[in-house]
C-alpha cells in the first residue's frame, strides 16, 4: 500500500507522506483480505452473499477492504451512456448500500465504524494509483484526501 501511495500521482510529496503516517498508525492485523471487495465481485448463493475472483487476496487489514468498498461505491462514476434515472437511482441510494452492507460486516466480524473510518484516507490516496478508474473518481478521491489531511 505504501508503494501505491509513493507512486501515486495527484499528491504532493509531503501528502503523501502525511497519509503514509497516518498508515503507520493504525493497527497491524494478520487477517485474510480479498483485496477487491467490489459488487461485481459478491454472488448470492441462496441466502449466503458469496466473494467470488481472490486474486488480489493479501493478508492484512480486513478494514481495508471495507474501506476500499465504501470508496468504490460513495465515489462511482457510471459510464456515460448509462441512462440517467438509473445513475439518479444509484446516486440517491449510495449511502443506503454502504450503511447496509456495513452493518452486515459488523454484525458478521464485530468492526465497529470507526474502525474502518481510519482506513479511508489510506486507501482513497492508494486508488489515485489505479488506472481503472476515470479521472473524474481521481478528482473526488483527491478532494477526500485533502478534506482528512
Amino acid at each position: 500500500m505504501i508503494a501505491s501511495i509513493r507512486n501515486a500521482g495527484y499528491l504532493t510529496a509531503a501528502e503523501k507522506e502525511q497519509v503514509i503516517r497516518h498508515l503507520n498508525r493504525l493497527p497491524v492485523k494478520q487477517q485474510l483480505c480479498h483485496g477487491d471487495p467490489n459488487p461485481g465481485n459478491i454472488m448470492i448463493h441462496g441466502d449466503e452473499a458469496v466473494f467470488i475472483d481472490w486474486m488480489n487476496a493479501s493478508i492484512g487489514n480486513p478494514e481495508a477492504d471495507l474501506a476500499e468498498y465504501i470508496i468504490m461505491i460513495r465515489y462511482a462514476i457510471l459510464p456515460p451512456h448509462a441512462p440517467s434515472n438509473a445513475v439518479s437511482r444509484f446516486d440517491s441510494l449510495r449511502e443506503r448500500i454502504i450503511h447496509v452492507f456495513c452493518e452486515e460486516y459488523r454484525r458478521l466480524t464485530g468492526l465497529e465504524p470507526n474502525e474502518i473510518e481510519d482506513w479511508i484516507l489510506p486507501v482513497a490516496a492508494r486508488k489515485l494509483h489505479a488506472d481503472a478508474i476515470s479521472e473524474q473518481e481521481k478528482a473526488l478521491l483527491l478532494a477526500e484526501i485533502r478534506s482528512r489531511l
